[in-house]
């Protein structure tokens, strides 16, 4: 697959612009990292062994062709430089804050446990969607892109927070409310967007506050940094706290 071409891509030299106006100091080492690896995998700087509709996620390529590399592959390509510039935006405002809670470490395996997750729940929802429709076109409707993990991240946020509010639309919501009004927002006005890829997204992150699969993601932070020998800085002292 070709290289693209810097000079239309207008996403990415916002998306550069946007960093070094923030300050790429001021962006943490995993968020940052993430950002540069999606951005090099919409720009063909390197060579893959795919193509972008070659990875995207449906329940027919899961459950019937068993290409489960797409649970992972599909969450990092993107369908054209606008859609790779908003989702890191956003995802450099999420990931700051979720960063700087867990550290590096947890927070990588969060993100992972999120990539997987979601692509997970989006062949779930799919199913049940072509079950409800009598419909077998569900199992076959495509999607890429890191939304999933955003909403996801989002839903996380308000819900270790929800005294907290947030301007939606002008209006002054409570934050556990605003991913579901982002949710019916964008689908109203992005026609393109994927519904149930955002709607898996918030049904993760509420799997993950609200029931055990947070302790299982913290354990496995916690393997990680032991294997690797560290620990973050957050969570030793997050472990002095409660002693």
């Amino acid at each position: 697959m070709p290289r693209r071409c810097f000079r239309h891509e207008l996403g990415i030299m916002l998306l550069l612009y946007q960093i070094f106006s923030l300050g790429i100091d001021l962006i943490p080492p995993g968020t940052l990292g993430l950002i540069l690896l999606q951005t090099l995998v919409y720009l063909n700087i390197f060579p893959k062994p795919w193509d972008t509709l070659g990875v995207c996620i449906s329940a027919h390529t899961i459950l019937y062709d068993r290409e489960y590399r797409r649970l992972v592959l599909s969450a990092l390509e993107h369908g054209d430089d606008m859609h790779l510039y908003y989702n890191m935006v956003s995802l450099i405002v999420k990931g700051k804050q979720l960063e700087r809670m867990f550290g590096i470490i947890h927070y990588l395996v969060l993100v992972f446990f999120l990539i997987v997750s979601t692509s997970a729940m989006y062949v779930l929802l799919s199913v049940i969607s072509s079950m409800i429709n009598n419909d077998e076109s569900d199992l076959y409707q495509c999607a890429i892109g890191f939304s999933a993990v955003l909403f996801a991240m989002k839903t996380i946020m308000t819900r270790l927070h929800p005294n907290e509010t947030q301007q939606l639309l002008n209006m002054t919501v409570r934050a556990v409310y605003a991913p579901w009004i982002e949710l019916i927002v964008i689908h109203l006005m992005v026609p393109n967007a994927s519904f149930k890829g955002h709607l898996s997204g918030i049904l993760v992150g509420l799997c993950y506050t609200e029931t055990p699969l947070r302790i299982l993601v913290h354990v496995g932070g916690h393997v990680v940094s032991e294997i690797l020998g560290s620990e973050d800085e957050e969570q030793r002292t997050n472990n002095v706290n409660r002693r």
